[in-house]
């Protein structure tokens, strides 16, 4: 069965999100994928490929470099893209606090250098997540010796989330947003909450973003 065989197969097996999580994750650990559980601790290995499912309806698949670890990664943002070049010394982001909300005196400014900057020990201590606000990312990629290893490309996007759990569950998440947690004190109306896309009745909307590994 040719490559194009199989992803029709896959489609057709996969009517809905959770059909394509569980075939997804079948055909990964059939692969010899060690599925892990964001409820427990983990213990990784060098160059054992991992799966993590959450709400049976999304995956998380990586494989740990062989004598690599987060910290040999650097963020490289806006090199691609319709903000090309924009944001090269500087990324406004908002962050949450422990409980989950929007707080602004989490927020600041993450210094870059011509729109780089290394992921070193303690980076997720400034924020939990870093949620960059104001549509002002359209590209982020993962470099390893200076070259992409996983770049995703997210035009127009409002928000870009990057978050990881250094201590516990060391990888990095790169996830385009259009909506974010709500804000610590807000009391109005889902309709008027910051992030909210509303539609009218029998309306349609979506919007897409592109990953590539390597260059």
């Amino acid at each position: 069965m040719d490559t194009v065989q199989k992803l029709f197969r896959f489609l057709d097996e996969s009517p809905t999100c959770y059909h394509a999580a569980a075939n997804a994750k079948a055909a990964l650990t059939a692969a010899g994928a060690v599925e892990l559980r964001e409820s427990e601790q983990w213990k990784l290995e060098k160059g054992t490929l991992y799966v993590v499912e959450r709400g049976d309806s999304a995956l998380v698949a990586f494989r740990v470099p062989e004598g690599r670890t987060i910290y040999d990664y650097t963020f490289e943002f806006n090199k691609t893209g319709t903000r090309a070049g924009t944001c090269q010394d500087g990324l406004h982001y908002q962050a949450p606090n422990a409980d989950g909300f929007e707080q602004e005196d989490l927020g600041g400014t993450l210094a870059l250098t011509d729109g780089r900057v290394p992921l070193t020990k303690g980076f997720f201590d400034r924020a939990l997540t870093y949620i960059f606000d104001q549509a002002a990312v359209g590209s982020v990629s993962l470099l390893l010796d200076g070259k992409p290893y996983v770049t995703v490309r997210c035009d127009d996007f409002p928000y870009l989330g990057v978050w990881s759990v250094e201590a516990t569950h060391p990888f990095v998440c790169l996830e385009p947003w259009y909506g974010r947690c709500d804000a610590e004190g807000y009391t109005g109306e889902l309709k008027d909450r910051e992030g909210v896309v509303t539609l009218p009745a029998w309306e349609s909307w979506e919007k897409s973003y592109s990953i590539t590994i390597g260059e």
